[in-house]
């Protein structure tokens, strides 16, 4: 089975360190999820224990798992067999109105967009961002599906986080 995979295209956090942590899972998590991140693990002060979002966490707490890709296991050497290990920090960006990341649909459920610009990505109760049409009003709407790019033998979903479009719209 492959992992998603992610493309950090333009995040705050590229530019502001501030906006870029490290954070601890209970599980395997895939590159291109996504996690709350509340408080510092115990006993740390750079790491910050991440959790299974809902589905109206509050923007600010949001924050888009990818992780360096180190792959140490003989036999993985491409990018969709790469996952961060549970209890084993990994690098998260905080989520701000107009970053733009590119995820492949292993990062998404829903119905993954066939044309820019019609859909919608929000959170769910899990790690896994929902495509819709419309926002859910119990949901958080992180933005816009605005392109899709083929690379190779992947697609990639472009998404412009865009929290104020109202749940619903």
């Amino acid at each position: 089975m492959p992992y998603a995979q992610v493309r950090t295209d333009n995040l705050t956090g590229i530019y502001d360190g501030s906006k870029v942590l490290s954070a601890v899972y209970t599980e395997d998590i895939e590159d291109g999820n996504v996690v709350v991140v509340k408080k510092l693990a115990e006993g740390e002060r750079e790491i910050y224990e991440a959790e299974k979002p809902v589905a109206n966490s509050p923007m600010g707490t949001i924050a888009l798992v990818a992780g360096v890709e180190l792959m140490y296991e003989s036999g993985t050497h491409n990018l969709d067999e790469y996952i961060n290990k549970k209890g084993v920090p990994f690098r998260v960006y905080l989520l701000e109105n107009g970053d733009v990341f590119s995820v492949t649909a292993e990062a998404l459920d829903g119905d993954a967009p066939t044309t820019a610009n019609t859909d919608k990505v929000e959170l769910q109760a899990g790690t896994k961002l929902k495509v819709v049409k419309s926002g859910t009003a119990s949901s958080t709407v992180i933005g816009d599906v605005i392109a899709i790019e083929q690379v190779g033998t992947k697609k990639y979903y472009v998404i412009r986080v865009n929290a104020s479009v109202a749940a619903g719209e």
